[in-house]
């Protein structure tokens, strides 16, 4: 199974979302102005995907479409750290009992720490369910 193709495929069947895509790499628009974008990159062996500024990597397609899918099931929201303007750490968040749980965040090591720290919460709509 290539995962490209097979997002391609699951991606058809719903028109209302947006994307481009090559023979390595599929980028999803942002649904709703609270929502956020997402990319499926392969490369080689591997293959990441991101959400907006975070990012992981796979090693297995599946895993990595389920990611993809996940973004769209109601239970993940990405929380965005600025200082200031300047956005400077992103944490994937997923839903338990009604609780927001920390999943995993990537940032940068330098930041404008003297400005004023705010979070925003990105959350998509629930349109895409794993397979």
């Amino acid at each position: 199974m290539n995962p490209i193709d097979e997002l391609v495929k699951r991606l058809a069947k719903h028109p209302d979302l947006r994307y481009t895509a090559t023979a390595t790499r599929v980028e999803i628009e942002s649904p709703t102005s609270e929502g956020f974008a997402v990319c499926l990159h392969a490369s080689g062996s591997e293959y990441v995907v991101s959400f907006d500024g975070w990012h992981e990597h796979f090693v297995s397609g599946e895993e990595a479409l389920n990611c993809v899918a996940f973004a769209y099931s109601g239970r993940c929201r990405l929380a965005i750290t600025y200082r200031g303007r300047v956005p400077v750490k992103w944490a994937m968040e997923s839903a338990h009992d009604g609780q927001w749980t920390g999943d995993s965040e990537v940032g940068h090591f330098f930041v404008p720490f003297w400005s004023r720290r705010r979070v925003v919460y990105r959350h998509n709509p629930n349109l895409l369910a794993p397979e």
